[in-house]
């Protein structure tokens, strides 16, 4: 052989073992990767896939694959009576992700007893559904019937199932919503291909699906995407390594929720948002410690949290002490909740004033409309908790039961450990089956129809109604990936403090406005109590312009109605329209300042505008209790009794023994005018000079007037008829 010869069959070869070392090294690399992590994401769903909850499952998909997870756990955890709001377009996508091609082995698996027509649904047009033992039958349910045979046909047929075998697919489904349906037990679910097998457990099902080694670690979807990865917009994600100087400038906002709800709050979490917006701050702590406060102002509080976090931004609560009533709300509109060791959270039921005083969910002998105010807030807390607790069930339940104690709950824990929250009417019915029995576990608390539901951190912790237990803010921000950021803290400024000490106050500042109007009213001219009244009524509405309550047409038009009451008494007295117009527009007015809408729209808000009705009917009887009071005791109080002009010499004993409402000594009386009457102004009669006004003439300094018509110690003159002689 040729040493050329011999030199091309050692290069061939040489080529040939590189290529199979390549191609060894390869593959162990990427057995390496797959070995590289056991764990698992999982991802629940607690009711009928939406866009938004879809979005989130692509997202979280795309960090495990990013982070090389071994797989990926799709759960069907939805309630028999889940509702069915089915919307194609998201189920489509749905499929879609789950499929093998994306790159990520998913698995799907049913995992609540007693499943519904909202399950079925989807095992009908997911592939390769399994199903823990105990789930793999299917109950009817009226209450969450999907709709009838031809609806479901059409829902099968644009998701593109077989065209042979959807007619009796949608007539099975469609059963599913009768009442008094047989169940479809396991043998018919394997025929129609809608369950491909039966797990004994959770783990050992994930285990040989995956090939990993019990036990199997689970990583929750919310803390996945919490976390991001190395292909997300979290910079301290795994893999990234972050300057000191990078991490130094990530800014933390914490905000803290003290004492009651009210519209300072509510100008104080607005302002904190506006900054975090304009700042494009990392993260926002709702560091919360409240007893509640009122409905109105925790909705909007509630409504501001959720604009925010639906632009792509990120919001927590932080329960440092107690999140009671209004802040349980909010707190669960942040989705993402935090609990401080011996904190609480709960008691959410709303309170309002009825025909037998403070009533509330559970009293017996309730009013009716008391009962629509809290179905409406039963049905709006459901809602927000079904949006940002999607994928936990135990939430949603518990957060109804946290507002109305005739829900009664049972919370059971199976030998697996897991804990789940059952209407006590669906235990009992499990339990008579035997589902959910000694065998299986455990009762781990029950809430009798006459309790309501309030949790310590750590059960909030264990029932899934918070996302975990922290010892101080410090844990919040390691948790959320931002333990080297610096904090800000943004409290109350002092406008916000002001609106709420007024707003504590606004009654009595009503009240007394109200009051000193009247004594004004009362007395000639113009003096310290109409300055007194205007200042009140000036203070009221800035402090509801602080709040945001009171608009400046609002406020405008409260005092254009001041000033044709003015033009009313003091230049054309007794056209009676100014006095109308503006009577009408002061009180419009003032009334729509104390509440941030026109007309009400919901239950809630029809009960703030029944209560500042209250508040205006209280303040204007307490106004009518002090005019009775005022003839008679204000000219013999040392100090006030200066404010009444009093007749002399003989008058006077006369003038003093008669109530200020009875017939004043002045009618009659002739004087001359001191000054020019435009047509208030003073007169001097029987030596002592008295406020006036005329009856609309012009009357010039020096002009002889009878006092015609007197109205407590306000007097109303004219021109003598006759001269004196």
């Amino acid at each position: 052989m040729s040493h050329a010869r011999f030199a091309r069959l050692l290069a061939a070869g040489a080529a040939v073992l590189a290529f199979a070392l390549g191609a060894r090294g390869a593959a162990t690399t990427q057995e390496r990767a797959q070995e590289a992590s056991s764990e698992v994401l999982r991802f629940t769903f607690r009711a009928m896939p939406d866009d938004e909850r879809v979005r989130e499952l692509e997202q979280a998909l795309a960090i495990a694959l990013a982070r090389q997870l071994r797989g990926a756990l799709v759960e069907l955890a939805l309630p028999g009576d889940a509702p069915c709001a089915v919307d194609v377009a998201a189920l489509e996508r749905l499929r879609a992700a789950v499929a093998p091609a994306r790159g990520l082995d998913v698995a799907v698996l049913a995992t609540w007893p007693g499943q519904g027509p909202a399950t079925a649904l989807l095992c009908a047009v997911l592939p390769e559904v399994h199903a823990l033992a105990g789930c793999e039958s299917f109950r009817p349910e009226p209450r969450a019937k999907v709709g009838d045979a031809a609806a479901l046909a059409a829902i099968l047929r644009a998701l593109g199932g077989a065209a042979g075998e959807i007619d009796e697919q949608a007539r099975i489904l469609a059963r599913l919503g009768e009442p008094g349906a047989e169940a479809l037990g396991a043998s018919e679910l394997r025929r129609l291909g809608w369950i491909d097998g039966v797990a004994a457990d959770r783990e050992s099902f994930l285990a040989a699906r995956f090939g990993l080694t019990a036990p199997v670690e689970l990583k929750d979807s919310a803390e996945l995407l919490r976390e991001g990865g190395p292909s997300s917009a979290e910079p301290e994600g795994r893999g990234v390594e972050l300057s000191p100087e990078a991490r130094a400038a990530r800014v933390v906002l914490r905000i803290p929720l003290r004492d009651v709800v009210d519209d300072a709050m509510v100008g104080q979490v607005e302002r904190g948002l506006a900054r975090a917006r304009a700042e494009s701050i990392d993260l926002v702590v709702f560091d919360i410690d409240t007893p509640g406060g009122a409905v109105v102002s925790m909705w909007a509080i509630a409504e501001a949290i959720g604009a925010y976090k639906g632009e792509g931004r990120r919001a927590v609560a932080y329960v440092s002490n107690h999140a009671i009533s209004a802040g349980m709300v909010i707190a669960l509109s942040c989705a993402t909740i935090w609990m401080r060791e011996n904190s609480s959270i709960g008691a959410a039921t709303p309170v309002m004033a009825g025909p037998s005083g403070i009533e509330a969910p559970g009293d017996e002998g309730r009013s009716d409309s008391a009962e629509k105010v809290m179905s409406f807030f039963r049905a709006d807390v459901r809602k927000l908790a079904q949006k940002v607790r999607a994928d936990r069930q135990n939430a949603v339940l518990l957060a109804e039961a946290m507002v109305d104690r005739s829900i009664a709950l049972v919370a059971f824990e199976t030998k697996r450990g897991e804990v789940f929250i059952y209407p006590r009417e669906e235990f009992e019915r499990l339990k008579q089956e035997g589902k959910v029995g000694e065998r299986e576990g455990r009762i781990l608390e029950e809430w009798d129809d006459q309790t309501l539901v309030t949790l310590t951190h750590a059960e909030a912790a264990r029932y899934g109604f918070a996302d975990g237990v922290v010892a101080n803010l410090d844990e919040v921000l390691a948790k959320e990936g931002l333990a080297s950021a610096r904090v800000e803290e943004l409290p109350m400024s002092w406008s916000e403090e002001l609106v709420r000490a007024l707003s504590a106050w606004s009654f009595l500042i009503f009240l007394a406005a109200c009051v000193f109007a009247y004594v004004e009213f009362k007395l000639p001219g113009f003096g310290l109590p109409g300055i007194s009244s205007i200042a009140l009524f000036a203070l009221l509405f800035f402090g509801k312009y602080l709040g945001g309550i009171a608009e400046l047409q609002e406020i405008l038009l409260f005092f254009a109605g001041l000033v044709l009451i003015g033009i009313e008494v003091f230049v054309l007295p007794g056209t009676f329209v100014f006095g109308a117009a503006g009577a009408l527009c002061a009180i419009l007015g003032l009334f729509l300042s104390f509440h941030g809408f026109a007309l009400p729209s919901n239950e809630f808000e029809m009960e703030t505008v029944l209560a500042n009705v209250g508040a205006f009917l209280a303040a204007l009887t307490g106004t009518v209790l002090f005019s009775l009071a005022f003839g008679r005791f204000l000219p013999r109080m040392p100090f006030l009794g200066r404010l009444v002009s009093l007749p002399t010499d003989a008058g006077q004993a006369a003038w003093n023994e008669a109530d200020l409402g009875g017939p004043s000594p002045y009618l009659g009386k002739r004087g001359r005018a001191t000054t020019d009457l435009r047509p208030a102004g003073k007169v001097r009669i029987e030596g002592a000079v008295q406020d006036a006004v005329s009856e609309g003439d012009f009357l010039p300094s020096g002009t002889e007037v009878e006092v015609v018509r007197a109205e407590g110690v306000r007097l109303t003159v004219a021109a003598a008829r006759s001269p004196r002689v």
